[in-house]
């Protein structure tokens, strides 16, 4: 009987020196304070939030980023387009967009980036991707091709050259209105803080010094 106890105390003992060991050997992760694991590669830090969401688009000094431009496809003259020798708005200068083509833009302050004496035109036409637009302006002389006639006027048949927006390039239109004028180029920030770029085109009429 004794000499069973004695063998049970010593398997009993190695199983406590096992256990011990084992426990050691545990490894501890981030054991740091919860202010040091703001500085910590083990952490995702975004624009000084931790695991948060990211921002994207204006900047801390409330300018607009990257994201608040639209980079239009405009701003290519087209071949022949000649530029007005005594525009009434220089390259420089600071207007007032009268005109409502586009969703807030009436009443937005622009810079005249270039200004060309032309032929304008309003077409309706459907576009290439089978959008119809009605009376759409403006489009400049040299960036219609007629179909066959000499004289473009009100009811004339034409193919649009211009690729300033989906499925316009390559469409079939007819012309709404004809007026010869100046037209201007003209970077402008609309009235949801956006800046555009290069927008082509604005009639001489459409536009105001702006005070």
């Amino acid at each position: 009987m004794r000499k069973q106890l004695l063998v049970f105390t010593a398997i009993l003992s190695l199983f406590l020196l096992i256990a011990c060991g084992d426990t050691e050997n545990v490894s501890v992760k981030n054991e740091k304070k919860p202010t040091e694991l703001l500085n910590s590669e083990d952490v995702d830090v975004t624009n000084n939030q931790v695991d948060g969401d990211k921002v994207v688009g204006d900047n801390m000094d409330g300018e607009l980023g990257h994201a608040d431009v639209i980079h239009s496809t405009w701003g290519k003259i087209p071949e022949g387009l000649k530029e007005a020798k005594n525009p009434k708005f220089k390259v420089g200068d600071q207007v007032i967009i009268n005109a409502a083509h586009d969703d807030d833009m009436q009443g937005s302050k622009g810079t005249i980036v270039g200004a060309y004496e032309t032929t304008v035109y309003s077409i309706s036409y459907e576009s290439t991707t089978g959008e119809p637009e009605e009376n759409k302006k403006w489009f400049v002389r040299e960036e219609i091709d007629s179909l066959g006639e000499k004289t473009l006027d009100v009811g004339s048949k034409v193919i649009i050259e211009a690729d300033r927006e989906e499925g316009m390039k390559g469409a079939e239109g007819v012309i709404d209105t004809v007026e010869e004028t100046v037209v201007y180029m003209v970077d402008y920030v609309n009235k949801e803080g956006q800046t555009v770029e290069n927008y082509q085109w604005l009639k001489e009429s459409e536009l105001s010094p702006a005070k």
